[in-house]
């Protein structure tokens, strides 16, 4: 329970001030953001802190001893204040999943936090629920506590992207009662952040602080994060939806990008007059206009301290109503230059501006590029045209359909195509090698005795003759998906090489690939320090399966990105059966199984980072790629689910191949998610499985499994196996069926048992012949562990 304000009302709030009123202008804004920007301690505002509690949603903050300084009011209101003392912070939750994550780095069902300092940032009624316990009195600040202030709120702005400056202007230029509350906690050992905002999609979170190397921004990992309890209305932090995006695009030759963007929009609510837009830090805009005519208000700090880019409209937007922003900005690091016309574009999400993190807004793109003669741009879309003109070439291309992202790439490239009569394939690689590869490459040309030692001669140090081969492979994963899957509005795709080896990245029509994936794997095994990166050289079949999974069936939650990646890495294990035959498809899957089972954080199986459906959320910073988890775990959900649907008498895939297709064909061009898919798996094995979905994607349970047989002849002659198996390590109401197959010398036969509990379960089978052997778990069909018992 929130503590109001009760009869004394100070000074300050009478002054009818609370918010900025609608009609101020830009120079009014930005005067008001200045001021809250540079506001400083305020000496008539102090509160001596003896056992003083905030509550905050589930939260409870507690002021133990000390001082509470609260900035200087602006336009009537405190905004902003700091702690100095000792104070505990308790957050607990009743939702089982969020136990389970305060019980994983804290080891306690509740997040529990002593501090020594604290700044927070508010619209909401902290002020009034603090100061109806202990009034606000005078006190004279020092220079000691003004400095440590400072210095706080100076340490924040350089840890975080996020403008809580702008924040707080921005609810009090919308007067929407949104009630902000973010509190950033100090103590001996630990810092965290605990953030109350209706804006986002869920609202309340705390998240633990830590250091990123080489640099002063902040990583972090998340203890808790979810929408308060009762919540029935979906966020409305969001505030438009992009129909367009014409980015004209100008590259100097360097690393320099310059964009002019017209974005098309709609306003979602009423009364909005101050957007947040995700562009990247180093992009400064210079120009910021509306309807043509009407100049906006940019606040983008400093890009090495809150750089979040923010923009104030001249009037109150209206639900509804279209509109058109153009914004025209540039920067020098977007782009690096590697040498050797190789070119890596770093910020491949956030060098376009959008309302929404990226792969969450669908929009169509249309983009002119120029860029020096010479050199080549690779695009997202259609290309409608090309040319040269003097020192320049110029390209334009189209999107046919709603993308949630686009991007290009850039450098000089050679072409390799494969066209058949579902796809064009169109393979490029870089002509020339970047620096650090021409330097390995000179070291092996001037050292003999290395060259001997490798077996390899420097000429095999290039990429380019390989291009065919990706062309080739990436066609013929198309092909597979779109057998198991269904056809998708995709019929050209460009795969690219990028000069980077750590990892590849699918953007609607393109691809980027390593330049690992294009050398030959036998130049990549001598070389040793550029193996492969990914499962089994996976990297082109699970990035062309992203033309499916995100490309067309979208996904707009970090709850429901299993659904993109886990299904590309399944996807991948389908392509290596079709392609290389059961036995790679077999080894595939094993080493998902052990992936997932591996140890991990503080000696823990990697399983038990948490469900699934948390995504991002399994980082930590002592896992920081726990996220991998939804990329393995997530392809185990989706084999689960085929071996279930599969017909062993007939080996057939059917019933498995249509509810794929009905899932693209469903969402193709639309916003999918785990209910969604959920819903579609009940229809297609006709019957309720939640219980599939409780275990595997919002559950950690790892079931292992003991089992035996015996094997009797009757006198008949024919012969009884029984089969006994029980289950270890999940819960009792943990449920699965386990196939086996009895294989005899002239054919198979394949009997299933589902085992609930931790009772054995027994099934006697009747064979006319005699069995070979007796194989549990067939095809891996059960993510488990499986031993034989007696």
């Amino acid at each position: 329970m929130k503590i109001i304000l009760g009869f004394f009302l100070l000074p300050f709030f009478l002054t009818g001030q609370d918010s900025i009123p609608p009609g101020l202008t830009l120079n009014q804004i930005r005067d008001c953001y200045q001021e809250i920007r540079n506001a400083g301690l305020d000496s008539n505002w102090v509160i001596d802190c003896d056992s003083l509690r905030l509550i905050r949603q589930n939260a409870e903050i507690f002021f133990k001893s000390g001082t509470i300084f609260f900035y200087r009011p602006v336009r009537g209101r405190a905004r902003m204040a700091y702690f100095k003392g000792e104070g505990d912070f308790r957050l607990t939750s009743n939702q089982l999943m969020e136990k389970y994550q305060l019980n994983r780095f804290s080891g306690k069902d509740t997040a529990q936090v002593k501090f020594k300092q604290a700044w927070f940032a508010f619209t909401d009624d902290c002020f009034e629920a603090l100061s109806a316990v202990k009034k606000p009195s005078s006190k004279p600040l020092g220079k000691k506590a003004a400095a440590e202030a400072a210095a706080f709120r100076e340490r924040n702005r350089d840890r975080f992207v996020d403008n809580v400056d702008a924040r707080l202007l921005a609810d009090a230029i919308a007067d929407d009662g949104a009630g902000f509350f973010q509190i950033y906690l100090e103590g001996p050992d630990q810092s965290f952040v605990f953030t109350v905002d209706p804006r986002e999609e869920e609202e309340i979170s705390l998240v633990r602080i830590g250091k990123m190397k080489h640099t002063k921004r902040a990583n972090g990992e998340i203890w808790f994060q979810s929408r308060p309890p009762f919540a029935s209305e979906p966020p409305t932090g969001y505030p438009a939806n992009i129909s367009r995006s014409d980015l004209d695009v100008a590259i100097d030759g360097g690393e320099r990008l310059r964009v002019t963007a017209n974005i098309n929009f709609t306003c979602l609510a009423n009364d909005r007059r101050m957007f947040m837009i995700n562009l990247a830090p180093a992009l400064r805009v210079e120009t910021a206009v509306l309807s043509e005519t009407d100049t906006c208000y940019c606040i983008q700090e400093d890009k090495e301290k809150d750089a979040a880019l923010w923009i104030v409209f001249p009037s109150p937007l209206q639900a509804d109503r279209e509109y058109l922003l153009k914004l025209v900005y540039s920067g020098s690091e977007v782009i690096e230059d590697v040498g050797g016309d190789n070119y890596v574009i770093q910020a491949r999400s956030v060098w376009f501006p959008t309302f929404y993190p990226a792969f969450t807004d669908p929009a169509v793109f249309h983009i002119k590029y120029t860029v020096p003669k010479g050199l080549t741009v690779l695009s997202t879309g259609n290309r409608v045209r090309a040319w040269d003109e003097g020192k320049f070439s110029f390209s334009e291309w189209e999107s046919d359909r709603e993308y949630v992202v686009a991007g290009f790439n850039y450098g000089k490239f050679s072409r390799a195509v494969n066209k058949d009569s579902t796809c064009e394939i169109d393979c490029y690689t870089n002509t020339k090698l970047s620096d650090d590869l021409a330097m390995i490459r000179r070291i092996i040309e001037n050292d003999n005795d290395l060259q001997a030692e490798l077996m390899l001669l420097p000429q095999e140090l290039t990429t380019e003759r390989m291009g065919k081969n990706a062309a080739i492979e990436s066609g013929n994963a198309y092909r597979a998906y779109t057998h198991f899957f269904g056809p998708i509005p995709v019929n050209q795709i460009t795969v690219s090489q990028q000069p980077q080896s750590g990892f590849g990245q699918s953007w609607p029509n393109l691809i980027y690939l390593p330049f690992t994936a294009f050398f030959d794997p036998s130049v990549l095994e001598r070389l040793g320090i550029f193996r492969a990166i990914t499962l089994e050289g996976d990297v082109a079949c699970h990035e062309i399966a992203h033309q499916w999974w995100g490309h067309t069936v979208f996904t707009d939650s970090y709850h429901d990105e299993w659904l993109c990646e886990g299904f590309a890495t399944y996807s991948a294990a389908l392509y290596f059966q079709t392609a290389k035959g059961s036995p790679a498809f077999r080894g595939y899957m094993a080493r998902l199984n052990k992936m997932i089972r591996a140890r991990s954080e503080k000696g823990r199986p990697a399983y038990e980072l948490g469900p699934i459906w948390l995504g991002r959320r399994l980082n930590s910073l002592a896992q920081p790629k726990g996220y991998n988890l939804i990329y393995v775990k997530g392809a185990y959900v989706l084999h689960m689910l085929r071996m279930m649907l599969f017909d062993f008498k007939d080996k057939s895939d059917d019933k498995f191949i249509a509810m794929m297709k009905d899932w693209v064909e469903r969402f193709s061009g639309r916003i999918a998610t785990t209910r969604d898919f959920k819903e579609l798996v009940n229809q297609h094995f006709g019957a309720n499985m939640d219980w599939f979905f409780k275990q595997w994607v919002y559950g950690t349970g790892i079931p292992v499994y003991v089992w035996n047989f015996e094997l009797n002849q009757r006198p008949a002659g024919d012969y009884v196996v029984k089969l006994r198996i029980r289950q270890e390590g999940v819960p009792l109401d943990f449920r699965m069926p386990v196939p086996f197959m009895i294989n005899f010398d002239d054919g198979y036969a394949v009997t299933e048992l589902e085992i609930t509990g931790s009772e054995p379960v027994t099934k006697e089978i009747v064979c006319a012949k005699k069995p070979k052997s007796i194989e549990p778990n067939i095809w891996s069909s059960v993510l488990c562990e499986i031993r034989k018992g007696d």
